[in-house]
């Protein structure tokens, strides 16, 4: 008998917060929606980014292939692999002491 008398007037106070629940939850599952969406778009992007640089990589891998053979095929002695230091002189033609005069 005491706890329907005081079930009553508690109900009030439940129902505002089974209401703040709803709300909460409401906002809980727009916001997973916004997110659900930006996260399959953010899918899509990456998967076109994917595509597109396996593209690239496929156009370019002939390239890259010519590229190898022709410096394998180079011999020592070719411009390739001709490396000369400067001459001493070109860098600094006249050394200046201290006491002389330029």
């Amino acid at each position: 008998m005491e706890e329907i008398k005081y079930s009553g007037t508690g109900s009030l106070g439940s129902r505002r917060i089974v209401d703040e629940f709803e709300s909460h939850l409401s906002e809980a599952n727009s916001k997973c929606e916004r997110n659900k969406q930006k996260y399959e778009r953010i899918a899509k992007i990456l998967i076109n980014v994917k595509s597109g640089v396996e593209h690239l990589a496929d156009k370019l891998e002939p390239v890259a292939r010519n590229s190898e053979s022709q410096t394998q095929n180079l011999e020592p002695g070719t411009r390739k692999f001709e490396t000369r230091d400067p001459k001493p002189e070109t860098l600094n033609p006249k050394p200046h002491t201290l006491n002389s005069k330029p």
